[in-house]
């Protein structure tokens, strides 16, 4: 942590042992974004109207080959609990890495863009829940923008992790 405090560190100057636990802790993540894509497909597809029956269910449905139930306050709580405890501190370890890299000023730009979709994804199956079967594409319009920016962030902390140090500025003045 003292890497977040230096004045004038990036990516490109940690120490080697920094950069194989930051550069392992990304790979990791990468990979289970990676995993949660399957996971997310398998269970409500990435299209509105099976979100929207993974959420509000199908029970009425006569053609349905697997009754779904609607899932309750408490399901919905539960997911949201787990969530709004991980993601945050995922966001900060992830937005921490990202500005610490090449320093642009759409960094900050992207980070603010990950905490909105972040806080819209996880009020996304209550909106769909609640608001019914024709609120079924914010999943997917949440999710999406969700998993990219993410992925963005973990991807461009991992090259500037790996990329050569800029020079160091020099004192002479």
């Amino acid at each position: 942590m003292r890497e977040f405090v230096r004045t004038n560190t990036s990516l490109a100057r940690l120490s080697s042992s920094s950069k194989w636990l930051y550069g392992s802790f990304l790979v990791l993540i990468i990979a289970g974004f990676l995993s949660s894509v399957v996971l997310y497909y398998g269970s409500m597809g990435l299209g509105p109207s099976t979100a929207a029956q993974y959420f509000v269910g199908n029970a009425d449905d006569p053609s349905a080959t697997q009754i779904l139930l609607e899932k309750s306050f408490r399901q919905l709580m539960e997911t949201a609990h787990f969530h709004l405890f991980t993601i945050p501190v995922l966001l900060l370890i992830l937005g921490h890495l990202f500005l610490l890299g090449k320093s642009e000023p759409w960094r900050t730009v992207v980070v603010v863009a990950a905490a909105v979709v972040t806080a819209l994804h996880v009020a996304g199956p209550f909106v769909v829940r609640y608001g019914g079967a024709g609120f079924g594409w914010v999943m997917p319009a949440t999710g999406i923008p969700f998993l990219l920016l993410y992925l963005f962030l973990a991807v461009v902390s991992l090259r500037d992790l790996l990329s050569k140090p800029p020079p160091r500025p020099s004192r002479e003045g």
